[in-house]
C-alpha cells in the first residue's frame, strides 16, 4: 500500500485553507493486500451537519404554496406570488411533490387528485420530519464511528447487517 502527502493537492488547498499542512492520498488496495485508513475527526466537524439536519419547513408556507399551485405556473412566478426566493421554493415544492400535491415539470403543475392544501402541507411536514430523523441518525452514526474505541471493521459489518465473526477471523489471519 502506498501513502503519500501530495504537494500539488496541498499547495492548491493551502491558499484557501491556511491551516492545511498536507493532504494524504491512499491507494485503493484492490490487490487484496492489507490496507490502512486514517479517520480524521473533530467533534466540531459535526456542527454543520447537525445544523442542516435540524429544522422543519414552515407549515403555513407549505399550505400557501400548495394553494398557489392550483394551476400550472412557472417556478419564478410561483416564488413571486409566495413572496419567497426561488431557492426556498425549490425545497417547498419538492416536499409538496413527495406529498402528492404537485408535479414538477417545466412548470409546477397540480396533481389531478391532489389533497387540499392543508392536507398536502401536513403530509409534507410528515415527510420532512422523517427526512430529518434519517439525517440526524446518519450524523449520529458518523459520530459513533469516529469516536469508536473498538474494532471499526466490526462496527461497519454490523451496520450493514453482516456477521462480525468473519471480521474477527479475518483479523486473526493477518
Amino acid at each position: 500500500m502506498t501513502s503519500s502527502a501530495t504537494p500539488a493537492c496541498g499547495r492548491g488547498n493551502r491558499r484557501r485553507r491556511p491551516w492545511l499542512r498536507a493532504a494524504i492520498a491512499w491507494s485503493s488496495c484492490r490487490d487484496g493486500q492489507p490496507a490502512n485508513a486514517v479517520c480524521l475527526y473533530r467533534p466540531e466537524d459535526l456542527g454543520l451537519r447537525r445544523f442542516f439536519a435540524g429544522g422543519l419547513p414552515d407549515g403555513a408556507l407549505l399550505e400557501k404554496v400548495a394553494a398557489l399551485a392550483g394551476a400550472p405556473v412557472s417556478r419564478r412566478e410561483l416564488a413571486r406570488r409566495a413572496d419567497i426566493s426561488e431557492r426556498q421554493l425549490t425545497s417547498v415544492v419538492n416536499l409538496l411533490e413527495a406529498a402528492g400535491s404537485v408535479r414538477l415539470r417545466r412548470r409546477v403543475e397540480p396533481v389531478a387528485d391532489a389533497p387540499p392544501p392543508a392536507e398536502a402541507a401536513a403530509r409534507a411536514m410528515e415527510i420532512a420530519a422523517q427526512h430529518r430523523c434519517v439525517e440526524r441518525s446518519r450524523v449520529e452514526m458518523m459520530r459513533r464511528y469516529a469516536e469508536l474505541t473498538d474494532c471499526r471493521r466490526r462496527f461497519l459489518l454490523r451496520y450493514f447487517g453482516e456477521g462480525a465473526e468473519g471480521a474477527v477471523r479475518a483479523l486473526r489471519q493477518l
